[in-house]
């Protein structure tokens, strides 16, 4: 098991998030979920737990070669993107799935967010909350990669 899996736990134990974030994402999927839409959550989960450690890498990881997410469209791209994100001094994205559904060899999964907005002049940082959906297409070794990732902040317009 890597290092980072058995040290993460311990590292959200004393970070400053919500309660419902403070906990292991996979710890939020429900048993009931089999199949295809279990092993596309626990992707979902595994990248997730993974941006906590490795950031950008982990938006590349678990993404298909042609993803999208908003504006951002492949895998080099997003990850180009993401490596600006992460690089802030005290920017966190924590997430885990609260439903998913199958469709032929897509999951989608949709769930909540909570992301860290570090303070330039070195003030508390912003906290703010969303939902998500992503799309996760079954790869041919049986794997599930995101293939189109979203979201909306809490009381956003609709």
């Amino acid at each position: 098991m890597p290092v980072a899996a058995v040290l993460l736990p311990f590292a959200l134990l004393f970070a400053p998030v919500s309660p419902e974030f403070a906990s292991p994402c996979a710890s939020h999927i429900p048993a009931g979920w089999t199949g295809a839409v279990r092993a596309a959550a626990l992707a979902d989960c595994a990248f997730s737990t993974e941006s906590q450690t490795t950031g950008a890498e982990a938006w590349a990881k678990y993404a298909a070669d042609d993803a999208a997410s908003g504006t951002l469209r492949g895998r080099s791209e997003i990850q180009a993107a993401q490596e600006k994100t992460y690089s802030r001094p005290g920017y966190k994205l924590f997430w885990y799935p609260t439903e998913a559904k199958q469709m032929g060899g897509f999951v989608v999964t949709t769930g909540r967010w909570e992301r860290h907005i570090p303070d330039p002049q070195g003030g508390d940082a912003q906290v703010v909350h969303g939902r998500y959906v992503t799309m996760w297409q079954l790869q041919k070794d049986g794997s599930y990669l995101w293939v189109w990732d979203g979201g909306e902040q809490d009381g956003a317009p609709k």
